[in-house]
């Protein structure tokens, strides 16, 4: 019965016009979720605040991201409102992580990494096709900070090598942004690279398998990279972002400019990197500026 609920929910996804890694990156963690509820029916494990509740705690006991949490748990909130949309169910609400507020943001959103350790990231031998895709991603990340599923939806010809212009759609908005030398530099030498092995996709990230990118296989390269060079932070999309945000500030970048680059709805989202800066100088400087002893 779940299995059918599962595919009935892909149809529902598709019907969405969502694209097709974020639908299978739906799928995926729902099937994790119908995996640990085999012995209670998939819709009714999901509308129940203690069955999910049990599910993220374990995931956390497991040291699980709270990011990684955070999807499982908003695939859920869609996969009930799939359910109450098709009226398999008279009621929904969106839940919320069980966590303390305090513990909800955890360490993994803050955690920065150095320019030293930006360097070394960045910092790729080898010269296999895996290893440039990896280069460009990591350059395209800390060049303008892009989001996870704005990475992987990326085609080839968003990349404009002449002008040196990213121009990409989100949210049906199309958003063009000038790249560094570095970043054209790494993505040119991927696509050389996939021309010199006859490789054609349209797609301008691609798997191991010589197919589009899911989000999971994104992640995957940022825990490669992490493991690669020992690393004990957590490095992902998000703290190479965030790492990005950090330095622009540090570097004194209008706010206005960095929620520009950052894709943010608004400069109120920065307050976290601004509140981290009140451990990295910045923030000190100004609380203790002489100005403030002017009355």
């Amino acid at each position: 019965m779940s299995i059918r609920v599962i595919e009935k929910f892909r149809m529902y996804l598709e019907n969405k016009k969502l694209s097709k890694n974020t639908i299978d990156s739906y799928i995926l963690d729902i099937s994790k979720v119908n995996k640990y509820s085999v012995k209670k029916i998939l819709e009714n494990f999901t509308t129940n605040t203690e069955d999910v509740n049990s599910y993220l705690f374990m995931l956390k006991k497991k040291g699980y991201s709270t990011t990684t949490i955070r999807r499982s748990l908003s695939t859920i909130n869609v996969f009930n409102k799939f359910l109450f949309d098709e009226k398999m169910i008279a009621y929904t609400a969106k839940m919320d992580l069980p966590f303390d507020k305090n513990l909800e943001k955890s360490d993994e959103e803050f955690v920065i990494f150095t320019r030293e350790e930006v360097s070394e990231i960045l910092d790729f031998q080898s010269e296999d096709i895996f290893s440039l895709r990896d280069k460009a991603i990591f350059e395209l990340v800390y060049s303008i900070g892009i989001k996870p599923t704005d990475c992987i939806a990326l085609n080839r010809e968003d990349c404009n090598f002449s002008i040196g212009y990213l121009k990409y759609k989100k949210d049906n908005i199309f958003h063009t942004i000038p790249l560094n030398k570095e970043t054209l530099d790494a993505i040119s030498k991927y696509l050389a690279k996939l021309e010199d092995l006859g490789i054609n996709h349209e797609k301008l990230f691609l798997s191991n398998k010589k197919e589009a990118l899911s989000r999971q296989g994104l992640w995957k390269i940022f825990k490669k990279r992490q493991n690669a060079l020992d690393y004990k932070k957590d490095l992902s999309p998000t703290t190479f972002r965030n790492s990005l945000a950090i330095h622009l500030l540090e570097d004194g970048i209008a706010l206005e400019d960095v929620k520009e680059l950052l894709g943010l709805r608004s400069i109120n989202a920065l307050k976290p990197y601004l509140d981290r800066l009140e451990t990295r100088g910045i923030a000190r400087v100004l609380k203790n500026h002489p100005r403030n002893k002017i009355r």
